[in-house]
């Protein structure tokens, strides 16, 4: 208990720290790679090229270990309402889907919530998500006013990239589990509404850049590991593209 941390879920070790003139989280990793902190920073290049709003991503270096940090989000005025909270708002048809039931949720806050959804589930498509739940996104409130400012900024998308996986087990992943809507991204990308937005060629082109992000790691992310999960990034943008056609 470092510093005050009531307000964040999960079982990374973090502690909020001032950094310079901002707040910012700071959040471990685990197992041998230690690759968390260094899939935030990839999916942070990935949306910043297919300008998907979200919270940027760096690596820290602390008693020899990475850290990711990012800034807070929030300030004096704003709050993060889960999308789990939203949810819970109403409650939900028994013919209605959970993903239904969250647009329908929004929907009557006056926020159409599809376009941003899209794009998040378009991301974790690409990195293989497999913690998107319902405390991982969600929806920013005027603490004061009550009014709605919109859907939050993406963040934590470090469990994801086979960070649980044996570098021989990365392969295409088919099958891979996914949340929040559907148990599979094979199926969960079915819920994407239109793929129009997306700049595959851009996409193509920030794939040999990823490899510096993992070159970084100094050597918790060896050379066969980074070339695995570059062909895996490859070939789910290959697969997002032909679903697309």
């Amino acid at each position: 208990m470092m510093s005050p941390d009531n307000t964040s879920d999960g079982v990374l070790k973090k502690r909020w720290k001032i950094i310079g003139d901002r707040r910012c989280l700071i959040k471990g990793s685990t197992g041998t790679t230690r690759q968390e902190p260094f899939n935030e920073v990839i999916a942070s290049k990935l949306m910043d090229v297919l300008e998907i709003p979200h919270v940027g991503y760096d690596v820290i270096w602390m008693d020899g270990r990475p850290y990711s940090v990012c800034g807070d989000f929030i300030d004096r005025d704003t709050e993060l309402v889960s999308a789990f909270r939203v949810m819970a708002s109403q409650k939900k048809r028994n013919d209605r889907s959970y993903y239904q039931h969250y647009v329908e949720c929004c929907s009557n806050q006056g926020i159409d919530i599809v376009p941003f959804l899209d794009r998040m589930l378009v991301l974790d498509y690409i990195i293989g998500n497999t913690d998107r739940h319902t405390n991982n996104f969600g929806l920013i409130r005027n603490a004061d006013t009550l009014e709605w400012v919109g859907p939050a900024p993406i963040f934590d998308s470090g469990t994801s990239l086979g960070c649980d996986l044996l570098t021989e087990e990365i392969g295409s992943q088919a099958g891979i589990f996914s949340k929040p809507f559907k148990d599979r991204h094979s199926e969960q990308i079915g819920l994407v509404s239109s793929f129009d937005w997306i700049d595959f060629d851009a996409l193509y082109a920030v794939i040999p850049e990823l490899g510096s992000i993992m070159d970084s790691s100094n050597g918790l992310i060896g050379s066969a590991r980074r070339d695995a999960l570059l062909g895996f990034i490859r070939s789910r943008v290959d697969d997002l593209r032909s679903f697309t056609r």
